[in-house]
């Protein structure tokens, strides 16, 4: 009798498993946990908890649930913006999701939702699209021109 050799079979993370673990990430820092403060929470070191985020392992239905109430949201949470038929989002958003879930991001966006007053939001809006346009020349006044013809690349 023949004896078959299966190969071994990587399981490696796909495009859904790293949306979810940028997912994980922003929701963490979001937060204000460390990797190791979730792991604690969810049994696991904090390199498992990286290895979640950055997609390379797979997260389980039973660990997923036990990071939604670690991170107080129900485990959905993790799956909104994927469409069934595509996939997660194309990868220039995956870049401002990533940006969203840094340091700088989370930072930026809380003390920017603490500014009440509209006309200085939009001059903080203002000064940040004119920095961009010095080091994307071009690029980020014909984006905006196409949104808000009154653009400050006009003045």
């Amino acid at each position: 009798m023949k004896v078959l050799k299966m190969a071994a079979r990587k399981k490696s993370a796909n495009s859904i498993d790293a949306h979810i673990g940028r997912r994980i990430r922003n929701q963490r820092l979001w937060q204000g946990m460390t990797q190791g403060d979730l792991g604690d929470a969810i049994g696991v070191t904090f390199q498992q908890v990286q290895k979640y985020e950055k997609g390379s392992n797979r997260v389980g239905a039973s660990r997923l649930d036990q990071i939604a109430k670690a991170l107080s949201v129900e485990p959905w949470f993790f799956f909104d913006e994927i469409d069934a038929q595509k996939g997660p989002e194309p990868h220039s958003e995956n870049e401002i999701l990533d940006f969203l879930a840094s340091i700088d991001g989370i930072s930026l966006n809380r003390s920017f939702v603490l500014i009440k007053n509209s006309d200085i939001r939009q001059k903080v809006v203002d000064l940040v699209e004119l920095l961009a346009e010095k080091e994307h020349p071009g690029l980020i006044c014909a984006n905006l021109r196409a949104r808000r013809p009154e653009s400050v690349c006009d003045s």
